[in-house]
């Protein structure tokens, strides 16, 4: 059987209601797509005016299915839905009867997954994503999402202009020399084997050794003023696993030089206990639901203990005693401070 042209400017717009799978397409719904399309003027009004939008009775609406599945030999699934309405599609995913769209599901996956990233708005240099959306035409508004989840960020953070340049460098096994303003209180340059990037509390962090010590360290995005390689100094590789081990006994980011595990003992309000229970301090987290106690095992840390006084008059330190002294030093400054101000 064969195919003319004007069939084929139907069978673009079938083809991709079949093939779309992330939308329940009924006959009517085909039917409104071909009435949307333009004719490519042939056919014209009465006053000589082209038409738009292509109408197909449901005798033709049938027929040029059965033409669909006998030329490209594909078979087209009428699925019968719960409320009654049947949809049409084709009985794979990856098909297409255009030898220019075989990918459109493809990417239609792939906007998914960016999708996701999209919605992480305080990362820098996603725009190339909006012109590779706007390049492929194939799928058109299709690929231009609204926001529909927003996740805790700062887009307005300080030095995430060189979060891209710093995410190569650990690609690429490159040295840089970085102006860094430890305590913003004075700039320093340090040539560094960068390893690592990881989010605390709304900051970003680059864990990396200076070529110096070769110990870890961690430094933070936006206390970087500038950053450049330093091709003559060779890359140290790391020791150590980022995802699966250096993290597991610590509260945030900071493992100090000399790091204590301890068994941390806390017990807290009757109102609050059932929140930390269902949101873990730490993943070594085990509850005592009648003493509403908690236990942990963690280094020690200046997160900890600001996780700890987060809590206020809702928790009480039991163990360890140094832990617990040094809670109680600090909430006594914090009184004195205000008993000052009276």
């Amino acid at each position: 059987m064969s195919v003319n042209s004007s069939a084929l400017v139907r069978f673009q717009k079938y083809d991709e209601c079949l093939s779309f799978f992330q939308r329940e397409y009924a006959r009517e719904d085909i039917l409104n797509e071909l009435r949307k399309m333009e004719s490519l003027g042939k056919k014209t009004s009465r006053d000589g005016v082209p038409r738009l939008g292509i109408e197909v009775n449901d005798r033709q609406f049938y027929k040029d299915l059965k033409t669909i599945e006998e030329v490209w030999d594909i078979k087209i699934d009428r699925i019968k839905m719960p409320n009654g309405k049947k949809i049409y599609r084709y009985c794979r995913d990856d098909f297409s009867i255009f030898a220019n769209l075989p990918a459109k599901n493809n990417l239609l996956k792939l906007r998914d997954s960016l999708f996701v990233l999209q919605q992480f708005r305080g990362l820098p240099q996603f725009e190339f994503l909006n012109e590779l959306f706007e390049q492929n035409e194939a799928v058109g508004s299709m690929l231009r999402p609204k926001t529909i989840v927003q996740f805790d960020e700062n887009p307005d953070l300080v030095g995430l202009k060189y979060f891209p340049k710093l995410l190569n460098a650990i690609q690429l096994k490159r040295v840089i020399r970085i102006s860094y303003n430890a305590s913003f209180k004075g700039k320093k340059s340090i040539v560094i084997s960068p390893y690592f990037l990881k989010e605390y509390n709304n900051r970003w962090f680059l864990l990396c050794s200076d070529i110096r010590y070769k110990n870890i360290s961690n430094i933070a995005l936006d206390r970087i003023e500038q950053i450049e390689y330093a091709g003559e100094v060779e890359y140290a590789e790391p020791e150590v696993d980022f995802v699966d081990d250096y993290f597991e006994d610590v509260i945030g980011i900071t493992i100090p030089k000399n790091p204590k595990l301890l068994n941390v003992v806390l017990r807290f309000s009757e109102e609050r206990f059932a929140y930390v229970e269902s949101k873990p301090l730490h993943g070594s987290q085990k509850s005592d639901k009648e003493d509403r106690i908690v236990k942990i095992k963690v280094i020690q840390n200046n997160e900890l203990v600001s996780l700890i006084l987060h809590y206020g008059s809702d928790v009480e330190v039991l163990e360890p005693e140094s832990l617990r002294n040094e809670i109680k030093e600090k909430i006594t400054s914090m009184y004195n401070k205000y008993d000052q101000n009276k």
